[in-house]
């Protein structure tokens, strides 16, 4: 009895062993198919439009990608914000001639002169919002710049932590493109939403102080029109932030753009179904009355 015991348990022993046996062999190759997938630090082939078959190969790939669209991201919020500037140096001197073209019109002694037809005219072309229209359609597209950076940022950092537990489980380290040792990625992530945030809200901002100044009818009407594209595009940067509530603020707002811009006559087209305004509800006849004109017998 003692011996059957001993045979048994000899058995299962070996039956144990020949299965962690198993196992590790399974372990072995499956750390072996990651490193082939992990591959070494090479780069693809020039015409590989996949930049390669491996995980080093592609993240040095899109390393050089990043590098590339940080680089012309710089040379863009430059060029931006150069223009913004020269924009709003040229809507303050217009606001200070047309002040100078206001006082000579207003000049008692100015009244029967022949240049009160030439300066009405200039005062209406030196309007500072027909520049500042200018300075706000340059703001959504830095903000759009700002808000690219940071998604690229984020979408890096997501794909970093979701590789990285296989990576360790196979004692493989994280490619340096997902790497965030120097807090680079998480500050442009950081960085690119404040400054979309701002960029968005100053330009809404002032296409709303256009929308309510002293300026031509037609200008007042582009400028409702322009913060529609410009709050819808905002709501939905805030909705891919996650921010659920700012994005359905912006939303409403540009749908009071567009309820004030249907009430100024303008032919909204290619709208986004969301932004499209209600069709007023046509009222009800009373119960019993007649539902067409009748005609006297």
């Amino acid at each position: 009895m003692l011996n059957g015991a001993v045979e048994e348990f000899n058995s299962q022993a070996a039956a144990s062993n020949d299965n962690w046996t198993k196992l590790q062999a399974q372990i072995n190759a499956r750390t072996e198919a990651a490193k082939k997938i992990y591959g070494e630090d090479t780069a693809a082939a020039a015409d590989d439009p996949t930049g390669g078959s491996t995980i080093m190969a592609k993240s040095k790939k899109l390393a050089e990608l990043i590098a590339q669209a940080r680089q012309q991201r710089g040379e863009q919020e430059v060029h931006l914000n150069n223009a913004i500037q020269f924009f709003k140096d040229a809507a303050s001197a217009a606001t200070s001639l047309q002040n100078e073209v206001k006082t000579k019109q207003n000049d008692p002694n100015s009244a029967n002169k022949p240049d009160v037809v030439a300066w009405k005219s200039l005062e209406a072309t030196l309007n500072p919002a027909r520049i500042n229209a200018q300075v706000a359609d340059a703001l959504i597209r830095r903000a759009d710049l700002y808000a690219g950076k940071a998604k690229e940022a984020q979408r890096v950092l997501q794909t970093g932590s979701r590789i990285k537990p296989v990576l360790d489980d196979a004692k493989l380290n994280l490619p340096d493109a997902f790497r965030d040792d120097d807090n680079k990625l998480t500050q442009d992530a950081k960085k690119g939403v404040d400054d979309a945030r701002e960029s968005y809200k100053e330009a809404t901002d002032l296409f709303s102080n256009i929308a309510e100044s002293v300026a031509p009818e037609d200008l007042k009407k582009s400028a409702h029109v322009s913060n529609i594209s410009s709050l819808y595009a905002w709501s939905l940067f805030e909705a891919g932030q996650g921010d659920k509530q700012a994005a359905a603020d912006r939303l409403k707002m540009a749908q009071s753009e567009a309820d004030v811009a249907q009430q100024n006559g303008t032919n909204l087209k290619g709208l986004p179904p969301e932004l499209i305004p209600a069709k007023p509800a046509t009222p009800e006849a009373p119960a019993g009355a007649p539902t067409t004109p009748t005609t006297p017998g």
